[in-house]
């Protein structure tokens, strides 16, 4: 049986373009090339897609985060696969280590189901949904799930008084990653610099109370249309 090509993209135009250089790094590294052939793609900041050697550096060295660079090539999505260079390329699935926009939101999901390539991760609305913190507690709630109180800004609503907020609670961009413009804020004084920092991410903030407890996660897969829940790590 022949190895199945997956391609691995990374980068990207979202805030987080380093942290998903870093995890496409990750996903490259843990890949079996006994059973798939590594196709790596790069996004660079200014949204071109290039074609990367697999030794291309993607970790982290002297505190200096890694980056994708425009180094000259042309890379197009086609109908089953990619157009590298002016030449045509099968790709099985697409490995999307994209983190934030484009990457998580459903617009690149959108993009690879309009050409009829698989993918790994969740559906366009799915990740749309998810994607915006706001919209998801909505949908956790409906379902009956417990979420962390807040409440949720959007730009031009009055401020809460920073004196009636109990602390510490953490500030975060609705739709974002879980790095840039999120802040643990403890203290009234510190309110007012941490909405402006997510505000400058998104144009909707949460505040949430923080949580004392231990983080459990769960994946949940879907094979031959059958939802399968992981083991809890």
């Amino acid at each position: 049986m022949s190895q199945l090509t997956v391609a691995i993209i990374c980068g990207g135009p979202s805030s987080e373009h380093e942290v998903s250089c870093v995890s496409g790094g990750g996903v490259l590294k843990g890949l079996d090339t006994k059973l798939f052939t590594p196709l790596l793609i790069g996004i660079t900041k200014a949204g071109k897609w290039v074609a990367l050697e697999n030794n291309y550096p993607l970790a982290i060295v002297n505190k200096a985060m890694p980056t994708i660079e425009d180094n000259g090539t042309s890379v197009e999505l086609a109908q089953g696969g990619l157009v590298i260079d002016g030449k045509f390329v099968h790709v099985d699935c697409v490995f999307p280590v994209l983190h934030g926009e484009f990457g998580e939101d459903g617009k690149i999901q959108q993009l690879l189901e309009n050409v009829c390539i698989a993918y790994v991760g969740s559906g366009v609305k799915a990740s749309a949904d998810a994607m915006d913190k706001a919209r998801a507690k909505e949908l956790f709630t409906a379902a009956g799930m417990k979420v962390a109180p807040g409440i949720v800004l959007k730009k031009g609503d009055a401020r809460p008084d920073p004196t009636t907020i109990s602390y510490p609670v953490f500030v975060k961009p609705s739709s974002g990653g879980s790095s840039r413009g999120t802040h643990k804020v403890k203290s009234a004084d510190q309110l007012g610099a941490a909405i402006d920092d997510a505000f400058s991410y998104d144009d909707k903030v949460l505040i949430e109370n923080a949580i004392a407890g231990r983080e459990i996660e769960c994946a949940v897969l879907e094979r031959d249309g059958t939802s399968y829940a992981s083991v809890v790590g």
